[in-house]
């Protein structure tokens, strides 16, 4: 790999892709050419041997070239984001990839065509499905054993990368000025409402700030909570967050807030990454 600066190294990171992904691209030997081909995938990764399984019909190209052939490459590619600049040339594309080659061979044990397709199901649906000898025995189910990969990742913005599981934690003192009665959402001297869902907004956007392009911010867009115990005047909460989605650009936290021990707001946050330029000049074109 020429840009070293850009390999993925870190296992856990490996995985991450892994698990993004939803389609391996395929290169088969076909006589003095290459025959790709895109398949769902599911996979295991143990003492860093990564085999792929992939399934599909009784009869096809892909399985004659296979019985040829045993010597396989294959890509996979997630995380697509452009990258825009002032010039042309300064314009750029995010992705993070994998890829290698290995030996490709047919299936044929049905206790090992069972265990490839709850492999593959648990991967692309996150369920677990259950298989018996007559239901694989209608398929065919192909194993990758890969001998050889590398990951790379070019990164957006400030080159960090942003993926779930990025967490983060503000606090609030309540006063007097933050209370129901102040804000004019009720008639008692406690935290308010509308303060506590503004921390919860305040605690998701801050945690991804880091990660943001230049030129853009996140803005909310749905807020989903409960509000279920007063805090008086005087006290303090603590919010936390935790990214639990992204795709593109929508983000979808889970938050809560709690006094002391006690949580006392939870729920989800949406927020999309907008470029904060082009946003206020179509808001200032709708009020016009």
């Amino acid at each position: 790999m020429r840009r070293r600066d850009r390999e993925i190294t870190d296992l856990e990171e490996m995985r991450y892709v892994l698990d993004t992904c939803k389609v391996i691209h395929i290169g088969l030997h076909d006589d003095d050419d290459i025959y790709i081909l895109p398949m769902n995938y599911g996979y295991t990764l143990e003492e860093g041997q990564l085999t792929f399984y992939l399934h599909g019909g009784m009869r096809g190209k892909k399985l004659d070239l296979i019985r040829k052939c045993s010597n396989a490459a294959f890509e996979m590619d997630c995380d697509h984001k452009l990258v825009e600049g002032r010039t042309a040339c300064q314009y750029a594309f995010g992705y993070a990839s994998i890829m290698g080659k290995g030996t490709i061979e047919i299936v044929e044990d049905p206790k090992e065509k069972i265990k490839a397709m709850e492999i593959l199901m648990d991967c692309q649906t996150g369920k677990e499905f259950a298989f018996n000898e007559r239901l694989v025995s209608i398929v065919t189910v192909i194993k990758l054993t890969v001998s050889e990969f590398t990951g790379k990742r070019r990164p957006t913005g400030k080159g960090k990368v942003m993926r779930p599981g990025i967490k983060g934690i503000q606090t609030l003192e309540v006063t007097k000025d933050n209370t129901a009665r102040a804000m004019g959402s009720g008639q008692m001297d406690v935290l308010a409402t509308p303060a506590m869902a503004a921390l919860m907004e305040k605690t998701a956007w801050m945690s991804v700030e880091e990660y943001m392009e230049e030129g853009c911010q996140t803005v909310g867009t749905m807020l989903q909570i409960r509000h279920t115990a007063p805090t008086l005047v005087g006290g303090t909460v603590t919010c936390e967050s935790e990214l639990t989605e992204v795709d593109k650009r929508r983000l979808v936290f889970h938050v809560t807030v709690a006094d002391g021990e006690k949580v006392i707001g939870e729920g989800d946050h949406e927020r999309f990454i907008v470029n904060a330029e082009k946003f206020l000049a179509k808001a200032a074109g709708k009020e016009m």
